[in-house]
């Protein structure tokens, strides 16, 4: 592990499990942070991805969202790789932990409602997923979308691990831009596994990244059998595939799922 990322003094790994670029670490004054610690996560080296980073962050940022993670910086450490810092959420994701606490409707609905406020000011998040629907003193927050900052213009959705994939819009996958429609399914999809512990796709955790790819465009999604009528109805709604039948925005889905938790936040 690497002991400094530009003046952030490294302290510790943090992400989901095969997230080994993000890290816990000490803020530098300049920020009057009180070096209070944050999370910086690498992007990757070259000018391009340092200003497609610095596009796609700063739109997240200036959307001054308060359902989203605070995004800080996003600069070049001094071998030249972009990097950026954020707030740092230490309880955790909904990646982590036992599936079945009704609990978790009302931290995706917190996320859902950090995801209105973005497609407001003109921006999909594009990465939902439960590594980044972050838990935090009892509510939720969405964290910075940077696994499609670090994405190289063009890049395939082929190349990102399945894990990654798992959440992912069928229309993404195969090459539309995130869109409200495509965070409406990742909500959908991670809803669901944080109350059943299993994906809509079964199977797609041990597959490599083409059949996963293979499996979200060519099988409907599955949901699982176990959950309440309310959750079915509301989640499956939102695993349509005409996006019409969707919620009507992440608002409105955010309500349901408090609704189902049992009661406004």
């Amino acid at each position: 592990m690497r002991d400094w990322v530009a003046d952030y003094q490294v302290l510790s790994p943090v992400g989901d499990e095969s997230d080994a670029r993000t890290f816990v670490a000490r803020a530098p004054g300049r920020l009057d942070r009180d070096r209070r610690r944050v999370a910086v996560s690498l992007l990757g080296a070259g000018r391009a991805v340092f200003e497609a980073a610095a596009a796609r962050l700063g739109a997240v940022a200036a959307a001054s969202a308060p359902g989203v993670v605070k995004i800080w910086e996003v600069g070049r450490d001094v071998d030249g790789e972009a990097y950026v810092s954020t707030d740092y959420c230490g309880d955790g994701s909904l990646a982590e932990g036992p599936p079945g606490d009704r609990s978790v409707l009302k931290v995706v609905a917190a996320a859902a409602r950090g995801a209105h406020q973005l497609h407001e000011a003109g921006v999909a998040h594009g990465d939902i997923r439960p590594a980044t629907v972050l838990r935090s003193s009892g509510a939720g927050l969405l964290a910075a979308p940077t696994a499609l900052a670090r994405a190289e213009p063009g890049q395939s959705a082929v190349a990102a691990p399945a894990y990654r994939l798992a959440s992912q819009d069928p229309a993404v996958v195969r090459g539309d831009p995130p869109s409200r429609a495509s965070d409406l399914w990742s909500l959908a999809v991670t809803a669901h596994f944080a109350l059943t512990g299993r994906w809509v796709h079964p199977g797609i955790e041990g597959a490599d990244a083409l059949t996963a790819v293979q499996r979200i465009l060519f099988e409907p999604p599955v949901t699982d059998p176990a959950l309440a009528a309310g959750d079915e109805a509301v989640i499956g709604r939102n695993l349509s595939p005409d996006p019409a039948d969707r919620s009507p925005s992440a608002a409105h889905l955010a309500a349901d799922l408090d609704a189902l938790a049992g009661g406004a936040p």
